[in-house]
């Protein structure tokens, strides 16, 4: 069966969509830096804010909606960031984009966001990961970058990088024809990883490739100066959210525990064996809740001990 291909991405075919709860200061911060950052023959077709059950309605201030881009708010009341970005899809496409860019609340465009996109665009890559760094340079910031929270691993066939095995939709861009191919976000995946799940699936109908040259911010000290307490405690809320959420993904890709371990192996022998925080999540936190860490081989159980001390 031929595999799905998408042309080549213009900015004004693309929908940013950002899905948010609670967090008004956010969005302000994220539309902020979309302003101040990006270049207007970058803008996009549109920008839908989707709240998704926010305790306090979110509001986009007016001198956001006087643009020149076109910005959306709209609610969702189904629970899960997947719901609100199926959302966000529906109407991206009454909008006429072709294409799904989505960024998360607590996020910082950069005057490559977008623009990375249309740099490295391919002619046959059906959905792209954009990279992620931290906005601060505090000591929290510095461990999240260290260990790559927020991007996947890696797909390597006969050694050979292909792309990412997978999306992580605080920095992805995705066509849209091939969204609703599959069907969208899994709405049963209400905790995490439902960005895990669809790119899977689109992995099955196309190729996924990384547009590295994107980039994102993200904000783990939500608009604070300096670390507080509390900041450490979404650390621990962060991978426990985490592992919770890949639960379902190791229930529904069992097998993909193979190319996990195929993946450390590889790593293991390159010049910088770093394991990425996207395979220490899916091998520690998420293999010990399932009991399944002691499956792995030992050299590579040892790595990950000495990774996670």
């Amino acid at each position: 069966m031929s595999r799905m291909t998408a042309e080549i991405i213009h900015c004004n075919e693309i929908a940013t969509i950002i899905p948010v709860k609670d967090n008004q200061q956010g969005i302000e911060r994220l539309l902020a830096s979309f302003f101040e950052t990006t270049d207007k023959k970058f803008y996009p077709r549109a920008i839908i804010v989707v709240d998704n059950n926010s305790t306090k309605p979110i509001e986009i201030p007016k001198n956001f909606m006087q643009s020149d881009v076109t910005i959306t708010s709209i609610s969702c009341p189904k629970k899960g960031a997947g719901n609100a970005r199926n959302e966000g899809a529906k109407l991206a496409k009454n909008h006429g984009a072709r294409w799904l860019h989505f960024i998360d609340s607590d996020c910082l465009f950069t005057e490559n966001t977008l623009a990375g996109y249309i740099k490295d665009a391919n002619n046959h890559a059906i959905a792209y990961q954009g990279s992620v760094r931290a906005a601060g340079n505090d000591w929290l910031s510095i461990f999240y970058d260290a260990n790559q929270i927020l991007n996947p691993i890696p797909n390597f066939e006969d050694g050979i990088l292909q792309g990412p095995l997978y999306l992580v939709t605080v920095n992805a861009l995705v066509n849209l024809d091939a969204f609703e191919e599959v069907g969208g976000f899994d709405e049963t995946f209400t905790v995490a990883a439902e960005d895990v799940d669809l790119g899977y699936r689109l992995a099955t109908l196309g190729t996924l490739s990384y547009a590295s040259s994107s980039l994102v911010k993200h904000d783990y000290l939500n608009g604070d100066h300096t670390v507080k307490n509390k900041h450490v405690l979404d650390l621990v809320k962060r991978f426990k959210k985490y592992g919770n959420g890949e639960k379902p993904i190791l229930k529904k890709y069992g097998n993909k525990l193979k190319t996990f371990e195929e993946t450390l192996a590889l790593q293991l022998h390159q010049e910088s064996p770093k394991i990425s925080g996207s395979v220490l999540m899916s091998l520690g936190c998420v293999a010990f809740t399932e009991g399944v860490f002691q499956d792995l081989s030992e050299d590579l159980r040892e790595h990950i001990n000495s990774e996670i001390a």
